[in-house]
């Protein structure tokens, strides 16, 4: 009320007002009376700012959040894409990684998981070098930089480790600890850790190349637009007209452009990450074939253990001279790869305490065939590996009584 009172009531002001007490509104299940004031803020603020004004990717991201809380995430998709182009526009790092950050949530509760790490990574990698640039500040600013921005990381961690995506989602991890590997183990490496970016797997990275460009041409052109806006107060040369005409077709023209991007990621990229897996997959089976063709030559008591990851499922193939035999164990997915990611992390750390998880991965992954393994008097195993099962060692699962190591070859 006073913001209207003083400036007016469609001052931008009094539109970012609105956009507080909306999101007011929102939290205490007054969803109706938030949608109206969201949508009359953000109305004000195209008006008086502009369309392509920070405030503004603001405006539509508080509009987009809206639709977020009410479970309507398509809704919120084209609201979120909008406020990320405004934001590389603007060159805007911290408003390009929360945007990025809300397409990662949008695309998971759309239950687009490719689409979700994309934009996660996007967001950690925005992330990433602002903790390059600012490592010149004391170091208490750089750990609250990071700690205030740690559930980008967690959050794009838990998705790759929901897809199975271990190595990733270890890097991921691997970054919030890099301020402490850098202080206490690496401290004497040229290239400071602090600053790494993740990498893109050969799915994502065509279309990573092509956003990051689309990005710095939209971003060298606002500013050139932005400095001819402010002279055109003192008047315009012809020739700064025309070039201002040009500069807007152009960036028309890259809006389009990013535009049919975001088109093709989203119908592209999930089949391409899938023709990966099942590329992967049909290399580990061809591995697993020449092993068994190899286990003819080899001495009594060596076997070969065959995994295979299928959902909540895992199939435990033993193939010995004398026969081939399947096991299975049950476990939810998400599950099996957390408990995976765990037993590393622990067996990775000095202090950790890695027995517990090593005692029910074996419970899962060896208690099935040990019976079988016994009366063919095995001593020596071949173990082929599926998918994320290859991110742990096999070598320190524990029985309760001694590391697998201990009793195989």
């Amino acid at each position: 009320a006073i913001k209207r009172s003083t400036a007016g009531d469609e001052h931008y002001e009094s539109a970012i007002a609105m956009g507080n007490l909306a999101g007011l509104y929102d939290e205490n299940q007054r969803p109706d009376e938030a949608l109206r004031l969201l949508e009359q803020s953000l109305a004000i603020l195209n008006k008086t700012l502009g369309a392509d004004h920070p405030n503004v990717a603001i405006g539509l991201a508080n509009l987009a959040s809206h639709f977020h809380r009410k479970g309507d995430h398509a809704r919120a998709l084209p609201l979120y894409q909008r406020a990320l182009r405004i934001a590389t526009m603007a060159a805007y790092p911290e408003l390009i990684r929360e945007m990025q950050g809300h397409l990662r949530k949008t695309h998971a509760g759309l239950k687009q998981p490719d689409l979700a790490i994309f934009f996660g990574k996007q967001a950690v990698n925005t992330m990433q070098t602002m903790r390059g640039r600012s490592l010149d500040l004391a170091k208490d600013l750089q750990q609250s930089l990071l700690k205030r921005n740690a559930d980008h990381y967690r959050a794009l961690a838990d998705l790759l480790i929901e897809a199975g995506r271990l190595a990733e989602a270890q890097q991921v991890l691997s970054m919030l600890k890099e301020e402490e590997f850098f202080e206490f183990i690496r401290r004497d490496i040229p290239a400071d850790p602090r600053a790494t970016r993740l990498s893109w797997t050969p799915a994502e990275a065509g279309f990573a190349a092509e956003q990051e460009r689309i990005g710095s041409a939209l971003a060298g052109l606002a500013t050139e637009k932005r400095a001819l806006d402010l002279r055109a107060k003192l008047g315009l040369s012809e020739a700064d007209r025309i070039r201002l005409t040009t500069l807007q077709g152009e960036l028309a023209e890259l809006g389009q452009q990013n535009g049919a991007l975001l088109e093709n990621l989203a119908r592209q990229l999930p089949a391409a990450q899938k023709r990966l897996a099942e590329a992967e997959r049909r290399n580990q089976d061809r591995l697993a074939a020449n092993l068994r063709e190899q286990l003819a030559s080899l001495s009594e008591g060596t076997a070969l253990l065959h995994y295979l990851v299928l959902g909540d499922r895992v199939r435990i193939m033993l193939t010995t001279r004398g026969k081939l035999v399947a096991r299975e164990a049950s476990m939810p997915e998400g599950e099996l790869f957390r408990q995976l990611v765990e037993f590393r992390l622990a067996v990775q750390d000095p202090n950790g305490k890695p027995l517990s998880l090593a005692r029910k991965l074996h419970d899962l992954l060896i208690a099935p065939v040990t019976t079988d393994l016994a009366a063919a008097k095995v001593h020596t195993l071949l173990i082929s590996l599926d998918g994320a099962l290859r991110y742990i060692p096999f070598t320190a699962l524990h029985d309760g009584q001694t590391y697998l190591v201990e009793r195989y070859a």
